[in-house]
């Protein structure tokens, strides 16, 4: 992006195309034809490269990148900018996907190790109101995902509540359980720790405990973070045991998890851990109801 916007006088087209290996095929941004010869893609990027004043939005670039060994893929967004006839700033959101071989011998003269062999850049289609993804749609699939989760937590061993909730956690998952005193980094760790907690007898989540902030994020949207609050209730001895609680969840979209699971959302991880006693000269900037369960709920 720095090199095919710097402009001709930096001779911009000629070090743009030295980017591109020998073999190199380009589907170019407004291009109506695929240039698979050096001279083709250097007789596009004489004319793309010398636009003048071309430039690409701050903010506007993000990519999901992929390495396979001496291959790689980057998939994501660019806006370009140039001035249009009547001099405002004419805006081109676009798409692409570059595809690179490794070849340390390009570095000396291009300062990368990877050359490009495909490149595929569109401008962005309009795209109907049913096929896009909502962002309220995916916020509300990642809150039903935790109370998914709390639901299979405490619905006991009679119900093999153990095995389900560790069904809820991707193989490479970390977990720092509510009252665990080391992480669990495996399968096998996390599913001892359910052993242990979703077997505790009459575990319940307080009503009206449960409180959190929604990010999902990535360029796919296929990441997603749950903070919260939640508040565990058992019964002891001595009477109900409540633990006023917090939490994390990070999620990663699999879904191929629907069908099995009920949700897309994978954990990948989640950090639980019983509520601290705030000093009194931290302010709290939480509503108390989110922090305590209400006091008849407590013993």
């Amino acid at each position: 992006m720095k090199t095919v916007t710097s402009g001709a006088y930096m001779n911009a087209p000629q070090k743009t195309s030295a980017l591109y290996a020998e073999d190199g095929v380009l589907w170019g941004t407004v291009a109506e034809d695929v240039r698979g010869t050096p001279e083709a893609i250097r007789a596009y990027f004489d004319y793309f490269a010398a636009i003048p004043n071309l430039s690409v939005v701050d903010g506007s670039y993000h990519a999901v990148i992929q390495v396979m060994g001496d291959s790689a893929i980057s998939s994501g967004y660019y806006t370009f900018s140039y001035p249009g006839p009547d001099g405002k700033m004419k805006m081109v959101p676009a798409r692409y996907t570059f595809v690179y071989r490794r070849n340390p011998a390009k570095k000396k003269t291009t300062g990368t190790e990877w050359e490009i062999v495909n490149h595929h850049s569109s401008a962005l289609p309009n795209q109907p109101a049913k096929l896009a993804r909502r962002a309220e749609d995916d916020a509300a699939s990642v809150d039903a995902a935790t109370k998914l989760w709390m639901k299979t937590v405490t619905s006991g061993g009679a119900n093999n509540a153990p095995e389900e909730v560790c069904g809820l956690y991707a193989s490479d998952a970390v977990l720092w359980g509510t009252v665990a005193e080391d992480v669990r980094s495996t399968p096998a760790s996390i599913r001892s720790y359910f052993d242990y907690f979703a077997n505790v007898p009459g575990l319940s989540v307080v009503d009206g405990s449960y409180h959190a902030v929604i990010q999902v994020m990535g360029v796919l949207g296929d990441t997603a973070v749950s903070s919260g609050y939640y508040t565990f209730s058992y019964p002891t001895d001595d009477g109900m045991k409540i633990v006023p609680a917090r939490f994390t969840f990070v999620y990663r979209r699999n879904p191929d998890l629907l069908a099995t699971k009920g949700t897309e959302w994978e954990i990948i991880n989640h950090h639980s851990s019983a509520l601290p006693n705030q000093p009194d000269a931290l302010v709290s900037v939480s509503p108390k109801k989110r922090l305590y369960v209400p006091k008849k709920h407590m013993a």
